[in-house]
């Protein structure tokens, strides 16, 4: 249980003058029983001055706690002051004014017995109060330290959770991080294959047609990059790579349908200082070539690739085909795209996906 040791200003000083109020009358009514004539006000007027000397008492202590001589000189000095005040005031002054302190007759070393006993005993009463407050102020100050020593426990306790979270979510990542490179790299075996064999029939259509050898090797490129970026760093390449396969993909579509589909294509901006995670593009696209219903000129597909300094915007739209189930490796496609995208740039881009009866619209925002 934590104890309030701090007293405030005003409290303090009502507890002072309650205590010197019943240390006044105490003195009263003990020295009533000697003197039945005895006036209050005589008493309070004796008393006054020693209790002043009680604060000059913890006065000198504040001093002898920083040179204990000086204390102590200073303790000498006040007696041999407080002593002839005395004497002036209670043999001198007073009488002089009618106020009668001293009953008995006078002697020099009755009234220095006197003096002394009375200057050791206040002298003592500010040596315990001294004591007992700098024992409040010793337990304050060990009451401060251990709080404020709980609090920097609590504080660590909290960076060692916050650290092992940070650690924790630094390990999955980079679990997540090297499944995901893997699961790519397992996806692309048979493509691998597909690329050596690719070369391959390049070599041997040289022989019979250029075109049939352009054409090849366009796929081989289009291979390459897919396999060559599986442990790029960071999981980026340029956008401009990204932008030539794409050529390349719609290059061998329009072979491959002979030039029976319909792309509207729009490139603006500078595609060199932009990074994006290898086939996010091309897999939304390919995604449209494989599902899109692309032989109407009046709905084509729609590409369009918009960069600004701090920004790519990617929109791909496309007519859908009637009578169509959806893909489950449509899903996975697009899946695979967002993990990747979240993976690069976490919360800096957005993607927005309109998927209604007639029209399938990706919309892509990266900012930097």
């Amino acid at each position: 249980m934590k104890k309030n040791l701090n007293i405030s200003h005003a409290n303090k000083l009502l507890l002072h003058l309650g205590a010197w109020l019943i240390y006044i009358t105490y003195v009263y009514l003990l020295n009533l029983l000697t003197n039945k004539e005895l006036n209050p006000l005589y008493v309070f007027v004796y008393v006054v001055p020693f209790i002043g000397l009680f604060y000059l008492f913890l006065n000198c202590f504040r001093i002898a706690k920083k040179n204990i001589y000086t204390g102590i000189f200073f303790v000498i000095i006040l007696f041999v002051v407080f002593s002839s005040l005395a004497y002036l005031v209670l043999i001198k002054l007073f009488p002089y004014l009618g106020i009668i302190l001293i009953t008995s007759s006078f002697t020099v070393k009755a009234f220095l017995q006197s003096i002394i006993l009375e200057y050791i005993k206040f002298f003592t009463y500010a040596l315990l109060y001294h004591i007992i407050m700098e024992l409040i102020e010793r337990e304050k100050r060990i009451q401060k330290i251990k709080e404020e020593k709980h609090i920097l426990e609590i504080q660590k306790k909290e960076q060692e959770l916050k650290n092992g979270e940070l650690i924790q979510k630094d390990l999955l990542a980079q679990k997540e991080k090297i499944q995901y490179q893997y699961a790519f790299l397992r996806a692309q075996i048979n493509p691998h294959f597909l690329y050596n064999t690719l070369n391959v029939l390049f070599s041997q259509a040289l022989l019979l047609s250029e075109d049939l050898a352009n054409n090849i090797m366009k796929l081989s490129d289009l291979m390459r990059y897919s396999l060559n970026n599986v442990e790029t760093e960071n999981m980026k390449v340029s956008l401009q790579q990204e932008i030539d396969n794409l050529k390349t993909l719609i290059e061998i579509h329009h072979l491959r349908f002979s030039n029976s589909k319909f792309i509207d294509y729009t490139l603006n901006g500078d595609t060199e200082n932009h990074l994006i995670p290898p086939l996010s593009i091309i897999t939304v696209v390919e995604n449209a070539f494989k599902y899109g219903e692309l032989s109407n000129p009046d709905f084509p597909l729609i590409i369009k690739i918009v960069t600004t300094c701090d920004s790519i915007h990617f929109i791909c739209k496309n007519k859908k085909k009637k009578n169509t189930v959806e893909i489950l490796s449509n899903n996975l496609g697009l899946d695979n795209v967002s993990k990747r995208l979240d993976f690069a740039f976490k919360n800096k881009y957005r993607i927005n996906i309109t998927n209604d009866d007639d029209f399938y619209t990706f919309d892509l925002t990266i900012k930097k």
